[in-house]
């Protein structure tokens, strides 16, 4: 969608839409022709005009397409006494011909610091420097997020996260070096994924309590990550490629009820 006009307003939706992907069809079939044409054939049989009709339709056409990976095409059967008047086409602002594809390191890393939302300010680690230096631009992106005056906690998470998505592009150590030259402390002791691993850890000792406050941090600032990918409707496959972990793990946390 080409959007001209300036956007006064948004809502964040839910990530879990609460919708199946099972559906059973009257009539499937898979079809081969003389001139070597294969197409899925798919038939519905209707007795009422049903309003909705043609959504019920296209999402079929999504999941026979994704699972045979060829043309499908669909025919209403209409059954009924009273007159046929079924919209049949979807209008053409709704027509699903692809999607636009946005590679985040195209972008400018300032575009990312206009905002004000941490979650967003950390993906500035993942644009186009534009010739910086990569130690100058993780620093002004720590600076924006310290400037933001967060308490201890929620900048310790943010911060966590940033040296997740830092790891997708080997920047790991110059942000961490960043992390260190930062001009103030930060007392991880007040960061709830410190003091959950402490709890953890009080079993093994304060040293293997530490050790586990910093797992438990970066998992937890890992499953934000996936979260985040998820409401911007990124692939399970493609996420789990990225943060580097399995897909069975990705789907545990997208499908995880809050």
């Amino acid at each position: 969608i080409n959007i001209d006009a300036t956007i006064i307003s948004s809502e964040v939706l839910p990530a879990l839409q609460h919708t199946t992907l099972k559906r059973e069809v009257d009539f499937l079939a898979r079809v081969k022709t003389s001139d070597q044409q294969e197409f899925i054939l798919h038939l519905e049989f209707q007795a009422q005009n049903e309003k909705g009709m043609v959504y019920r339709m296209t999402e079929y056409a999504g999941i026979l397409l994704r699972k045979y990976q060829i043309p499908v095409r669909q025919f209403v059967v209409y059954l009924g006494n009273e007159q046929a008047k079924m919209v049949s086409r979807l209008p053409d602002d709704e027509v699903i011909s692809g999607f636009e594809l946005l590679n985040i390191h195209t972008f400018s890393y300032q575009q990312f610091l206009t905002s004000n939302a941490p979650e967003v300010i950390i993906f500035g680690i993942l644009a186009d420097f534009e010739g910086k230096d990569p130690k100058d631009a993780s620093r002004v992106i720590l600076e924006k997020l310290l400037a933001l005056n967060l308490d201890d906690s929620l900048l310790g998470k943010y911060i966590s996260q940033l040296e997740i998505l830092s790891n997708l592009r080997n920047l790991n150590q110059i942000v961490n070096q960043s992390i260190r030259a930062m001009p103030v402390t930060l007392d991880i002791r007040k960061s709830s994924f410190y003091q959950e691993g402490m709890k953890e850890g009080k079993k093994e000792g304060i040293k293997e309590g530490k050790k586990e406050g910093m797992k438990k941090g970066k998992m937890e600032a890992m499953v934000e990550i996936l979260k985040s990918m998820h409401k911007r409707g990124m692939s399970i496959p493609e996420m789990a490629e990225i943060v580097g972990v399995s897909k069975e793990f990705v789907e545990s946390v997208v499908n995880k009820k809050e």
